[in-house]
């Protein structure tokens, strides 16, 4: 499980504490947190003249860059442009549901 400065910029503008509280705890668990340097921010450029969201283009460069197998999210929007853009992401976007039953049908 990865992470990234940019799961920790999102998580502290996060309003709501208890979700905010959380969604750290969650953090916590990653082995690995990805730092934005020059390659990401490159990417994230082209991703938001794709029409990502600035997080969402955050979470996709940052997950390309550390070749990451799959990034997961129940963000329906963000799930929604991933799709439509497939073919130009390094990195499979999916909601850890979805993405769960399949890997215990395998």
């Amino acid at each position: 499980m990865l992470s990234s400065e940019v799961v920790e910029s999102e998580i502290d503008e996060t309003q709501d504490q208890e979700r905010r509280d959380k969604a750290m705890e969650s953090s916590r668990l990653a082995h690995e947190t990805i730092l934005v340097d020059d390659q990401v921010e490159q990417r994230l450029d082209e991703l938001l003249a794709m029409g990502f969201k600035l997080f969402d283009a955050g979470h996709v460069a940052c997950a390309e860059l550390e070749k990451a197998d799959v990034l997961l999210t129940v963000d329906d929007g963000f799930l929604k442009k991933s799709r439509k853009h497939s073919g130009q992401l390094k990195v499979r976007v999916e909601n850890p549901v979805a993405w769960l039953l399949e890997v215990l049908e395998q």
